[in-house]
């Protein structure tokens, strides 16, 4: 799937996607990246992502993922 290309992101440790209930759950070193700026790059991927919930302090997010925008976003 497409969101593999985000473990490529420094700082980014694991995802799980679910994609019936559409959302995923991130594991990620904060001293790297925050949780915005991964919910930016699966939007740029094409998918609408939101961060849902926010592990208080333990580097693990929860996001809304959505469907794909658009085909032409993923092959521009």
């Amino acid at each position: 799937m497409e969101l593999d290309f985000i473990l490529v992101l420094i700082g980014v440790k694991s995802i799980i996607v679910a994609l019936i209930s559409g959302k995923a759950e991130v594991r990620y070193d904060a001293a790297y990246i925050l949780p915005h700026q991964i919910a930016l790059k699966i939007s740029d991927l094409g998918f609408e992502a939101t961060v849902l919930e926010e592990g208080a302090g333990e580097g693990v997010i929860e996001l809304n993922v959505s469907t794909m925008i658009s085909v032409s976003t993923v092959l521009v």
